[in-house]
Order: structure tokens, then C-alpha cells, then sequence
């Protein structure tokens, strides 16, 4: 072996080892300090227990300039569980970003709202907001099943769809078979979970789910268009994935009822897909929203999985609100193209909150305030 082969295998251990070194020292130092924790790993939800954190916004002026948002003991936020909560209407709300109320204080979004005007007709009402940025249904079953079976609830109430549109990595299997190699793996690495974090949070972006200071008069003039031939294939194409996304819809429903929690559907709303804004003229089917979509490409995309949800809430009997086709299309109530604004948060809990009262009346008539 000549001197420039044992030269080159010298460099070669020698950056093998840095590099084995330079993984392991990380990997002890995010385990002592992570300023970028992550709320999920591999198959494991992790959630914020007695937690506080403070977002400061200078970007978006739709929105409050700090936002606190307090996690209690059980990781979600809301009042902590109460002594007497067997004979409390307990309620979690499950749901993406726009159930946890991303960019929002947490005493502005809808389920915070909501508690409290249901509290004006029931006694005893507990409802935890157990939203999470970025979940599918294949995290709400996640969630479900680790987390909140255990503490049967009265209700769930699920706002789905929107973080399944597109997802070819997610199956029904996948949270039913053994744990693969690679999920051990992201599970297990601290590295590794940021790095799944960081992808799942750039495909969001690319998808049109991150938040962005959006300036919608300035968006009303970006426009984007298809013809119905490429329209109708890109939406043909997502039949697969809609069909996945019912066994997801589901298992969530069976699981409930088998646990004796009684599940309540809301369809996802978006601020584009069909006319105008009434406050911008932005038309809301042309507009461009990210690379390759416009806003009735979204809106036909979304619609396959609200469809689901309204099937089979009639398939089951169980009540689905269809937020849909009730939130206006008004970019009052939105900060980009999903995301309420405050006032979005209150005027989906002004819409709500009639259908939800009417149905917890029927369903549970001894909370009836009197």
C-alpha cells in the first residue's frame, strides 16, 4: 500500500470519527438543552406538560403584537383537570394549526372562546384545546390513542382534513404494524426529530400552511390559472389519498364510540376557492397561493376530504358542523389563506356555538343550567 493510499485512509478514519463524535456530542447536548423541541417522535407525541411560551410578532399586523400561550399538567391548554371531573361535561377539541390557534393568544382562539360561551348554558363544562400545529388524522389518532382514551371525555370534537391533503407517507397501517427501523430512529434522535420537524414544516410552507405576512391587496393582483381538463386530473389524483384519509376518519370515530366518547365532525374552511373578497376584490379562485396552486385548486383539493367528513357523519349519525360552508370567505377572518385572524376565531365560535349547545342539550340534558 503506497503512502498516498494510507494517506487518504488516515483523512478517511480520521473524518469518520469527527463526524461519529461530532453526532454523539450533539445528540447529549439537545438532550440537556433543545431549543428546538419537537412535539413529535417518530410514532410518539410529546406534549409541552406545565409549559409557557411567548411568541413575539412583528410581521403580521392582523395579529396581536405577543402571544403567551400556558400548557397545564396534561400538555394541553386550558384549565387543569378538575377534582369532580367524572360528573364534569368534559370536552377536548382536536384538530391542526388552526384548532390550536397558530399566531393566536391562547385566550383568543376558538376553543377557548367556546368554553366559555358554553359554560353560559351548562354547568361543570372542562374543554381542553388539544390542537397541534401540523397534525393529519394520522396524529389525531396518535393522539387519541396515547393520550386521550385515557381520560374519557364526554367529547371530542375533531376539525380535520386540511394536513392530509397531498400525504402520500401516511397510511392506515402505519400506526398499526411494528415500529420500522428508521421510526425507531427519529424517535430516539433528538437530530433526527429535528430534522423530520424541519421537512415536515418546509412541505407545509410549499403547500401554502405556513404563516406568512400576507398582504392580500398586494396578493389580490397574483394570479394563477387552470384549465378544468388539469383541474379535473389533479383532483382524480387525489382519490388514493382521500380514500387512506377515510379509514384515518374512521378509526378516529370507531375508537371513540367504543370508549364511549361522543365524536363531533367540523369540516376545514379556507378563505379561497370560490368569488371575491369582499374587502380586497382578490379574486379567491385565480389567486396564486404557493408554487403550482392557485385558490380553486385548494378549494377542490380540500372539498375530497370535507366531503369525507360529511359522509360519514351521516354514515354514523354523529352531528358534523359544517364549518366549510359556514365561516364567510372574508379576509377579515384570516391572516394568509387558512389561519384566523381574533376576529375569525370569534366568528367561528359565534357559528358554532348554536348547533353545539342544541346538541349537547339533546345528548347531555342533566348539565342544563337552570
Amino acid at each position: 500500500m503506497n503512502k498516498k493510499v494510507k494517506k487518504a485512509l488516515r483523512i478517511f478514519r480520521y473524518c469518520f470519527f469527527l463526524v461519529i463524535f461530532t453526532i454523539i456530542a450533539l445528540e447529549i447536548i439537545l438532550r440537556i438543552y433543545n431549543p428546538f423541541p419537537s412535539r413529535v417522535k417518530g410514532n410518539k407525541i410529546i406534549l409541552p406538560a406545565n409549559q409557557t411560551v411567548y411568541y413575539k410578532n412583528n410581521k403580521i399586523t392582523k395579529l396581536d403584537k405577543e402571544v403567551k400561550i400556558t400548557y397545564n399538567s396534561l400538555g394541553f391548554t386550558g384549565p387543569e383537570k378538575p377534582r369532580n371531573y367524572d360528573s364534569s361535561l368534559s370536552i377536548f377539541t382536536v384538530g391542526g394549526s388552526t384548532t390550536a390557534g397558530w399566531g393566536l393568544p391562547e385566550r383568543q382562539s376558538w376553543p377557548f372562546l367556546l368554553s366559555g360561551e358554553l359554560s353560559k348554558t351548562f354547568e361543570n363544562v372542562w374543554l381542553n384545546n388539544a390542537g397541534i400545529v401540523g397534525h393529519s388524522s394520522y396524529g389525531h389518532i396518535l393522539l387519541l390513542n396515547e393520550h386521550l382514551v385515557k381520560h374519557r371525555p364526554k367529547v371530542i370534537i375533531f376539525l380535520t382534513g386540511i394536513n392530509d391533503i397531498d400525504r402520500q407517507d401516511i397510511t392506515l397501517h402505519d400506526f398499526s404494524s411494528p415500529r420500522s427501523f428508521k421510526q425507531w430512529l427519529v424517535q430516539h434522535s433528538e437530530i433526527l426529530s429535528i430534522a423530520v420537524a424541519y421537512l415536515r414544516s418546509k412541505k407545509a410552507i410549499v403547500n401554502g400552511l405556513g404563516i406568512d405576512p400576507l398582504d392580500f391587496n398586494q396578493k389580490k393582483n397574483d394570479t394563477l390559472f387552470f384549465t378544468q381538463d388539469t383541474l379535473q386530473k389533479i383532483a382524480a389524483a387525489q382519490i388514493p389519498l382521500v380514500k387512506a384519509y377515510e379509514q384515518r376518519m374512521r378509526s378516529l370515530i370507531d375508537t371513540c364510540l367504543r370508549n364511549n366518547i361522543r365524536p363531533v365532525l367540523m369540516t376545514q374552511p379556507l378563505l379561497c376557492g370560490i368569488g371575491k373578497d369582499s374587502i380586497t376584490g382578490m379574486n379567491l379562485e385565480h389567486v396564486r397561493i404557493a408554487r403550482g396552486m392557485n385558490g380553486e385548486m385548494w378549494n377542490r383539493k380540500l372539498n375530497l376530504y370535507n366531503e369525507v367528513t360529511r359522509r360519514l357523519a351521516k354514515e354514523y349519525n354523529i352531528l358534523c358542523i359544517d364549518l366549510a360552508n359556514l365561516l364567510p370567505r372574508n379576509s377579515l377572518y384570516y391572516f394568509d389563506f387558512v389561519h384566523q385572524t381574533n376576529q375569525g376565531a370569534q366568528k367561528i365560535t359565534e357559528l358554532i356555538t348554536p348547533q353545539l349547545t342544541a346538541y349537547l342539550t339533546s345528548e347531555f340534558p342533566g348539565y342544563l343550567k337552570h
